[in-house]
């Protein structure tokens, strides 16, 4: 117990010491892709959405929304080799996959038109959105 609370704690300190070095005000952008086709995402059906999203701060956390409303946070973190490799110059690219099942009670406010967007908060203390369009 006590060598996995130091290993925890040293892995923390190493963290904020990376955070700090991000500005609290930088003009990077949340890059990040949506795998699973805006066609696919039907009212009423269930879905598996997948994609990857990243920033140099790290992502904290996100949630799905669908126009205003919130559908779902994220399960952050997935293994994405195939990014990783497409972006060998960005740190931590490696595990910026996300994904997450909804089912057909989740889905049934889904409208026409509605855009799709993920909410996001950085580890920097920022927030930021990316939007991939409108669903069919």
């Amino acid at each position: 117990l006590l060598v996995s609370t130091g290993a925890y704690g040293a892995w923390r300190a190493l963290d904020q010491r990376v955070l700090k070095t991000q500005t609290a005000h930088d003009s990077i952008a949340v890059v990040g892709f949506l795998d699973t086709p805006l066609q696919s995402i039907r009212s009423g059906q269930s879905v598996r959405i997948i994609g990857w999203m990243w920033h140099p701060a790290g992502v904290r956390s996100a949630y799905l929304y669908a126009g205003e409303r919130a559908i779902s946070r994220l399960d952050l973190l997935r293994p994405r080799p195939d990014v990783a490799s497409a972006h060998p110059n960005k740190r931590g690219m490696k595990h910026s996959g996300f994904e997450v099942q909804l089912n057909a009670g989740d889905t049934k406010e889904f409208a026409r038109g509605k855009a799709l967007s993920l909410r996001i908060a950085l580890h920097n203390g920022r927030a930021s959105q990316l939007d991939f369009g409108t669903l069919p």
